[in-house]
């Protein structure tokens, strides 16, 4: 593995490209996702939905996408036996220029998996603590007995994803501001503070908002405290912590989507595991495993 260009206890940025490639000139005709659930992708015998993907989603004859992804595709799949894990879940999202993110969205990522899972891998990689309670240690991957635990991701397109340096004292902020306004809701009688009060796929309307207050909370206080941020930059990969379900469980790396007020961005995450976790993963969806699929474009017909 390469020596990362910058990290902290919870998250690494790799670069996979030796040298700065020129970024076809694409052009998006709207925002969409095209996911794949299974065994590593043979980059020249790509599924048909993916086709249909990059056709409903890039205007004709700007370029072609698949000439950044295979870089990373490579480094991918390099990093995956290295791991000793044989399937992903993949999804590629092109975002049309948005002010959705022009405050960040300070935020962890859950687990994916079940803990009832007996082994699996996780990238070990060296930040000066014990082993035994930092799972990335030294450039290399070894196994843990826990569930996958860890993501990947890149931009293919625009600004990649922004990390706090100092993912302990995000997560410390957080805790404290999202307590500080669930207590004042349940002064309140607000039922999204209840304890019976089950808010999972969609958020309702009290959920919703106090998310919202949380968020610009939090973006100013890390903003008051001046802590160090970094962005994953062109032609790099982050690897980082998902854990628990929230800010509070674990030690999960506190990220933000970037301002994507200036341009388009398409975007790469995967969420790497072993047969049956993914396989578990997709029929907990009610979807057979392999699967791929895109959303936000016509399929197309046959006449």
């Amino acid at each position: 593995m390469t020596t990362p260009s910058a990290s902290s206890p919870d998250f690494k940025i790799f670069r996979y490209t030796t040298s700065a490639a020129p970024i076809p000139a694409l052009q998006l005709q709207l925002s969409s996702t095209w996911s794949y659930v299974g065994s590593p992708l043979n980059p020249f015998s790509l599924p048909q939905s993916y086709h249909t993907w990059t056709r409903g989603t890039f205007i004709p004859n700007t370029g072609s996408i698949l000439d950044l992804l295979l870089p990373f595709l490579t480094f991918l799949h390099n990093f995956m036996a290295e791991s000793h894990l044989t399937h992903y879940c993949l999804s590629i999202r092109a975002q049309k220029a948005n002010h959705d993110f022009d405050i960040p969205r300070w935020h962890v990522d859950r687990r994916f998996f079940d803990a009832d899972f007996p082994s699996s891998v996780s990238p070990n990689i060296d930040d000066g603590e014990k082993k035994k309670k930092n799972p990335f240690q030294r450039g290399k991957l070894e196994v843990e007995m826990k569930p996958s635990s860890w993501k990947l991701a890149t931009a293919l397109i625009g600004p990649g994803t922004r990390f706090l340096v100092d993912g302990q004292r995000g997560r410390e902020l957080y805790s404290s501001i999202s307590t500080s306004h669930k207590l004042l809701r349940q002064k309140k009688g607000h039922y999204a503070v209840g304890p019976d009060h089950v808010c999972t796929s969609f958020r309702c309307l009290g959920c919703a908002d106090m998310a919202e207050s949380v968020r610009h909370e939090l973006a100013a206080a890390i903003d008051d405290e001046r802590l160090e941020t970094v962005d994953v930059g062109s032609g790099e990969v982050v690897v980082f912590r998902v854990d628990g379900y929230n800010a509070c469980d674990g030690e999960p790396a506190m990220h933000s989507e970037p301002d994507m007020s200036r341009g388009d961005r398409v975007f790469v995450h995967v969420v790497p595991g072993r047969e049956e976790e993914l396989r578990r993963l997709v029929e907990g969806w009610g979807m057979e495993f392999p699967r791929d699929w895109c959303v936000g474009v016509l399929q197309d017909l046959e006449v």
